[in-house]
């Protein structure tokens, strides 16, 4: 009888052994973000047990799932369909199964699992199935595509800086080339217009190579306080003409906006780019309004650091993008336009705008219905100061005592080299060349008061544009420089002393003329030689 009442109580502690060991087994896997799994080998591949974890991952109970056969694969998304089913079929041929694919949730979205598993072999007498693990790995993936999308923007940015560098030197010969032919020749009527034709030819191509430094986000900025109620009446005179009868173009944006800290030049080439977008995207009519509004971010987000913020609005009545290309439209060279009619870079331009001025670009869109592109600025720290009159530079010289100043021109391109050295003559300066940066240190070195000014280019080989500049500013602290370049890192740029300007190729000759007057106003009174 004591045996007998010790075995019951053994087994009793057995049971309650056990039924503790499961409980804390299924809280175990419980709390995994993972479902384990059994269905069918045959299809529909009926699901016969899944855990409780596929509520938290999907928003349904297991019992849809279990009850109706038919549920789990119902639910995958049509385009992953067929290949979720050859993976199952073929585990009955090697045992096991991956498979990634998308769901429909309770919620109505779609997430992205991971199905994998293994065949049963049926020892035990019941029929083989399969038995596997979903995990859910929808952010995991999104991550990925994020990283990939910048390792892609980077590769195409850095083999756009080498290009720049290269088309920006031919540029800016032509367009030298074809200043000093207006200067010296005289011109009939027709002659004048190839010319003149050739000449925006030239640079629509600077304009092109600009654009795709903006999205590579190697563009060289100028960023300043901007009032964006200003900005009114410049859009409204450049876009409001040319949209056409049937679109309606309404600016919003006020005073009460707070100032943002941008450059307003490619600001307002930016918000042209979405203002023609939104045209195009209403062939048969509609409204485009451009609105702002202050915002302020207390928490960091995945696209903006936490501070203060304008957004800009530009908002269309048109045909909308659909969900699966929203995210492909601001990659560089997609367009959804016939070939011939666009190039696939406007969006990308914008959004490498925006990064690289500590903003970025949101899009919200709904199909037949409409888009708008948001536009996030942070605010200006600064008030905006008014425009200032660009000054008469030739009589800012003669008032100044250097009609005549000498030039050291440091160019490693012969073509562009000569036909710069020949307009700066043409204006009276004195010019002597060297055609790299070591030519140059050897002249500076021999003769370091002949030259009133050095004007060289950044990208040399052997010894940059910056090397140049530290090696002259040992002979003479204060000696007047000016740094062309078509191409060049913020990063290494930024190394050049602050009081250097910097000439971006292909410029006019108006600019190069001013920024030889600043350099000049910038060094020390008593070190300049005036000739």
């Amino acid at each position: 009888m004591a045996q007998a009442l010790q075995a019951h109580k053994d087994k009793l502690q057995a049971e309650r052994a056990l039924r503790s060991a499961e409980q804390r087994q299924d809280a175990i896997l419980n709390s995994l973000p993972v479902c384990f799994h059994a269905r069918a080998a045959e299809p529909p591949f009926a699901a016969r047990f899944v855990t409780e974890g596929v509520e938290r991952l999907t928003g349904f109970a297991p019992e849809y799932l279990t009850s109706d056969p038919e549920f789990g694969l119902s639910r995958v998304h049509p385009d992953d369909l067929p290949r979720l089913k050859q993976a199952l079929l073929a585990a009955k041929t090697t045992g096991s199964y991956t498979c990634e694919f998308r769901w429909h949730c309770a919620n109505g979205e779609y997430r992205i699992f991971l199905d994998q598993g293994v065949m049963s072999d049926g020892s035990d007498g019941r029929e083989p199935e399969i038995i596997g693990t979903l995990l859910d790995i929808t952010e995991r993936r999104g991550l990925e595509d994020q990283l990939l999308q910048s390792q892609r923007i980077d590769a195409i940015g850095k083999l756009t800086g080498g290009l720049a560098h290269d088309f920006n030197n031919l540029l800016a010969a032509i367009l030298s080339g074809l200043g000093l032919l207006e200067r010296r020749a005289t011109l009939d009527d027709q002659a004048q217009q190839v010319l003149d034709l050739t000449r925006r030819s030239a640079k629509q191509g600077a304009d092109l190579v600009a654009r795709m430094l903006a999205f590579s986000r190697r563009q060289t900025l100028k960023p300043e306080a901007v009032r964006l109620a200003a900005l009114g009446d410049t859009m409204n005179g450049l876009v409001a003409p040319v949209l056409g009868g049937l679109i309606r173009f309404d600016w919003q944006i006020d005073d009460t906006i707070w100032p943002v800290h941008v450059d307003a030049g490619q600001l307002e080439l930016a918000l042209m780019n979405l203002v023609f977008n939104a045209r195009d995207a209403m062939p048969s009519g509609g409204t485009i309004t451009v609105h702002a509004q202050n915002r302020s971010i207390g928490t960091p987000t995945e696209d903006i650091p936490p501070g203060d913020y304008v957004m800009i609005a530009v908002k269309d009545t048109g045909s909308g993008i659909p969900p699966d290309l929203v995210a492909k439209v601001v990659e560089p060279f997609f367009t959804t336009k016939p070939v011939g009619k666009g190039t696939g870079l406007g969006l990308s331009t914008v959004y490498g705008f925006m990064k690289q001025s500590g903003g970025t670009l949101r899009i919200e869109s709904v199909v037949n219905r409409g888009t708008t592109m948001q536009l996030w600025l942070p605010r200006s720290t600064e008030q905006p100061v008014d425009p200032v009159v660009e000054p008469d530079i030739e009589r800012a010289f003669a008032d100044a005592g250097m009609e005549h100043p000498s030039i050291l021109l440091i160019d490693d391109s012969h073509v562009l080299r000569q036909l710069t050295a020949e307009s700066l003559r043409q204006r009276g300066f004195e010019v002597t060349c060297a055609g790299g940066g070591a030519e140059a240190l050897a002249m500076m070195e021999r003769t370091p008061n002949q030259f009133d000014v050095i004007i060289t280019d950044f990208a040399m080989p052997l010894v940059s544009g910056v090397d140049v500049i530290r090696f002259a500013r040992n002979l003479r602290s204060d000696w007047p420089a000016v740094m062309i370049t078509g191409y060049a890192d913020a990063r290494e740029i930024a190394d050049r002393p602050a009081d250097v300007p910097l000439l971006g190729k292909p410029f006019r000759d108006e600019d190069l003329f001013e920024a030889i007057f600043l350099a000049i106003e910038n060094a020390a009174p008593q070190r300049i030689k005036t000739g």
